[in-house]
């Protein structure tokens, strides 16, 4: 089964409503510039990152117009030092690629231990929107409904501005 109809059935079963969005492919953030707004949803990013030794892995998500600090994230970390993910981690872990790293790739067994950093100025609009993993595509939901979706993993959550 695909990652997008394992996510919407779970999604469903948890009972959260979401919009799918098609549009064209999205591997920036500049790319999206403007095309989050016309969605109705704040620009964001997910970062992937890794320690040094490739045993602990990170999810930072945060608002898009916000620069990732990855100096600053190691520490809040606990970590000297923060990498990004090779395009052979993010498959195994997310079963992603670059481009369309997302939180909703937490819904995997292979995410468990993903520890988790939200930027929670990004929780604040009505409305929040990731791609499943797919970067022609933005899954639009509540926020409040989204909120519920975080709380329904396994991984460790950290709420804070960024």
């Amino acid at each position: 089964m695909s990652f997008e109809k394992t996510l919407e059935n779970v999604l469903k079963a948890e009972g959260l409503d979401f919009e799918i969005i098609t549009h064209q492919a999205f591997f920036t953030v500049e790319a999206t510039l403007g095309e989050y707004a016309r969605m109705g949803i704040p620009e964001n990013k997910s970062l992937f990152l890794r320690d040094e030794k490739k045993k602990r892995f990170f999810l930072v998500v945060m608002a898009g117009e916000k620069r990732a600090d990855l100096k600053s994230l190691a520490e809040e970390f606990g970590e000297k030092r923060l990498s990004f993910c090779s395009e052979a981690i993010l498959a195994e872990k997310l079963q992603t690629t670059p481009g369309a790293v997302s939180p909703f790739g937490l819904i995997l067994d292979s995410a468990e231990n993903i520890e988790v950093l939200f930027d929670e100025d990004l929780l604040s609009d009505e409305h929040i929107g990731f791609h499943p993993n797919l970067n022609t595509q933005t899954w639009k939901m509540k926020t409040t409904d989204f909120r519920k979706f975080l709380a329904s993993r396994p991984q460790a959550l950290n709420f804070k501005p960024l």
